[in-house]
C-alpha cells in the first residue's frame, strides 16, 4: 500500500474540517458518505484516525488560548 504524502494528508483533513463546519453534529458514517459523493472516498479507519488527529490539534489550540488569558 502506498504512503500518503503530508501534503495529501492536509488536503483531506481541510475537506473533512470544511464538512463539519457546514455540520457540526454529522455523524462518521455521513461524514464519509458525504467526502464519498464529493469524490473523495476514504476507509471508515483512516478516516477516524483523521478526524482523531483533527480533534487533537483542536484541543492543543484551544489549551494553549486558555493558558494565556
Amino acid at each position: 500500500m502506498p504512503s500518503i504524502s503530508k501534503e495529501q494528508k492536509q488536503y483531506y483533513k481541510s475537506r473533512i474540517r470544511s464538512a463539519i463546519a457546514q455540520n457540526p453534529m454529522i455523524s462518521q458514517v455521513a461524514l464519509r458518505e458525504q467526502l464519498a459523493q464529493d469524490g473523495l472516498s476514504l476507509d471508515r479507519w483512516y478516516l477516524a484516525g483523521l478526524l482523531k488527529d483533527i480533534q487533537a490539534e483542536r484541543a492543543k489550540r484551544l489549551n494553549a488560548l486558555t493558558q494565556i488569558g
